[in-house]
């Protein structure tokens, strides 16, 4: 046996399995848990509590449920490790299952840096849900039956705590009343829709008696419910209101609550529909003899999101209020496009030091409708800031500027650990927005010094001294462990861009500025590295760096192709330290996109590099990388980073 394992073996069990709590977390591939339990037969038994702590079962189809579920019981059975699970997520494999596992999301990025959480693939699947039907008896009676080893297989865990549902089906009432049986266990629903709730515009049809349980189960903890005022067939959708009476009661432990607006598909029968009014909704018990003696009394969430297209209506969080007591909030997240009315609501909540007493995390998407309103809501979010207590989580995006940024830094300095702030791009305009420079960062440093998680968007200046000064601020945070940066290749300044339907005149950006793109987004594993090192040279706490690379579509370039190149080259990494080398670093692509699909992003790539001669960007990538020219195939592998500006040592 290797005389560093002997080493391990000998290590008290509390420290080896604080070992496997921390593998747990990392997201580098060859630091898992996994090659933690192939050191030894010691540590394979240590692992195991770490290792099933969180099971996936991923079913290949509904009608595979039992032998799925039988090569989970053989596996637990064989580790003998039934008591360790305290987490099972169901998931039902398919193509279009954007619920489907993922590879475990890495800290700071989901989701994505820079966009919005309802510009994910799990929009498109909440718009089906809305459309789906309630189930025949006999089809529901079949289904149940198909889904029962599952339901016998979780009574059969002691220790479960949670059970996260991630099926397009309707969980099955076998299931839950398995997990009702147990007095920890708590059920997480990321497709939570009542079918029968969906019904004719007049239609007073009686919520379906199994989905009526699932409404008032006392083990149901989260959801996330799709709404929508009707389905694309027009049939009138009351899920919202039955998230309400939940919220206010009926689902008695329920706490976190995600909302999602979606927009049916368009439909005459849709049309017809929104053209006459809807019945009122009468309640979730109205056929019920206790309905009336029910208390009335307010909800109390602890996490409130609220997402989809467009947040518009001022009442929205109003509404809420008289539904949950906003003063037990500790999250609160507004994930769409906003009006200035309704951030002057949360403006007026924030004023009252009641309302919003215990929040500790805010996040806000700030994307206006009407360009003129960017100024508006910079100015609307700093007095929203000012008026909170100070919060420890902070994430923001979209239009903010100097005003948000001044007034988080003034109220919320102290007891800040988490801050993201990125600042969205006008559009039609590649003018430079609010980016954080060498002084804001110095200033966010000083003024937030127990910040641990920073994400922030900064501007490339093609790796010049500028941008170095940049990194060796990011290193004078005394606490930072993980830092994303969104890395800006827009450096042109005050350059309007006219909307391509314009008098049908297409916009060009000039030479000079598609090779500063170019420069700005070629980022490969090198540059990656040096970025890094010039961070961690005033700073010895970091321990991650996410780079993303950002404005290099089509929106900037006019131009399909230029769009293609700058993105082929515009990698995003993850960068580490290696654990007890104090100068030894390691580097990761993030696989953003497959670069070998042939319907990806380098399919218009194909040709050698003197064919695309008269295109936008030919001349600029042959004066940056000359071997990528004549008969070479490979030329859009011939490419590396410009190296930063070398600055003497401070």
């Amino acid at each position: 046996m290797d005389p560093d394992i002997r080493l391990l073996e000998k290590l008290p069990s509390v420290i080896l399995d604080l070992i496997c709590e921390y593998l747990t977390g990392d997201a580098w591939e060859s630091r898992t848990l996994l090659a933690f339990s192939l050191a030894s037969k010691h540590c394979h038994s240590i692992s195991a509590r770490q290792r099933y702590k969180n099971i996936t079962i991923r079913l290949q189809k509904k009608g595979h449920v039992k032998k799925d579920v039988k090569k989970w019981k053989a596996i637990l059975e064989e580790a003998r490790s039934w008591q360790h699970v305290r987490q099972v997520t169901v998931q039902v494999e398919s193509a279009s299952n954007p619920w489907a596992e993922q590879p475990p999301p890495l800290a700071l990025h989901d989701p994505p840096l820079d966009e919005p959480v309802y510009a994910n693939k799990q929009y498109n699947m909440f718009k089906t849900l809305i459309e789906s039907e309630v189930l025949t008896p006999k089809a529901k009676k079949e289904a149940d039956s198909a889904w029962l080893p599952l339901s016998d297989f979780v009574a059969l865990l002691p220790g479960l705590r949670d059970l996260i549902w991630s099926c397009a089906e309707q969980v099955p009432l076998s299931l839950l009343r398995a997990l009702e049986q147990s007095t920890r266990a708590r059920l997480h629903v990321e497709t939570f829709c009542l079918r029968s709730a969906i019904q004719l515009n007049g239609a007073e049809t009686r919520v379906d008696a199994d989905e009526l349980a699932l409404a008032t189960s006392p083990c149901l903890y989260r959801i996330t419910a799709p709404c929508a005022r009707f389905n694309t067939h027009g049939h009138v959708n009351y899920n919202e209101e039955i998230v309400h009476e939940m919220v206010a009661g009926l689902a008695p432990n329920l706490k976190i609550v995600r909302t999602v607006k979606v927009q049916p598909g368009d439909s005459l029968e849709l049309r017809r529909a929104s053209s006459k009014p809807v019945p009122p909704w009468k309640g979730l018990l109205r056929d019920s003899r206790d309905h009336s003696d029910l208390p009335e009394r307010l909800g109390q969430l602890s996490k409130l999101a609220l997402g989809g297209e467009v947040l518009h209506s001022p009442v929205i969080l109003t509404r809420w209020g008289g539904r949950t007591q906003m003063s037990n909030l500790r999250d609160l997240q507004l994930e769409s496009q906003m009006d200035p009315e309704l951030l002057k609501e949360l403006v007026r909540l924030a004023s009252d030091k009641h309302s919003l007493a215990s929040l500790r995390r805010l996040s806000l998407f700030l994307k206006r409708r009407i360009p003129q309103l960017d100024e508006q809501l910079d100015e609307l979010a700093s007095h929203m800031f000012y008026a909170l207590h100070p919060l420890q989580e902070i994430e923001i995006t979209g239009c903010v500027a100097e005003k948000t940024f001044s007034a988080i830094l003034s109220s919320h300095g102290s007891a800040l650990r988490k801050l993201k702030f990125i600042p969205s791009r006008d559009e039609g305009r590649l003018s430079r927005v609010f980016s954080m420079g060498t002084s804001q960062i110095q200033d966010l440093s000083a003024r937030c010094p127990g910040v641990t998680e920073l994400i922030i968007k900064i501007q490339r200046t093609r790796g010049d001294s500028q941008e170095v000064q940049l990194y060796r601020a990011l290193g004078t945070f005394p606490q930072l462990e993980k830092v994303a940066l969104v890395l800006d290749c827009c450096d042109f300044q005050n350059t309007i861009v006219p909307p391509i339907h314009v008098m049908g005149l297409p916009f060009r950006i000039t030479h000079e500025q598609v090779r500063a793109l170019l420069i700005n987004a070629a980022v490969d594993a090198s540059l990656s590295i040096s970025i890094f090192q010039a961070i961690l040279a005033n700073n010895k706490s970091l321990q991650q760096l996410i780079l993303k690379v950002t404005n290099i579509d089509y929106s900037v370039t006019s131009d399909m192709l230029t769009s293609d190149v700058l993105q082929w080259i515009g990698r995003s990494w993850l960068c580490c330290r290696n654990p007890g080398k104090e100068k030894s670093f390691a580097t990761q692509e993030i696989k953003s996109v497959d670069r070998n699909d042939p319907w990806g992003i380098g399919c218009n790539l194909t040709r050698r590099l003197e064919q695309y001669e008269l295109s936008l960007w030919s001349r600029a990538w042959l004066e940056l990388w000359p071997k990528g020219g004549g008969d070479e195939k490979d030329w859009k592998e011939e490419w590396t980073s410009f190296p930063l500006a070398e600055l003497p040592e401070e």
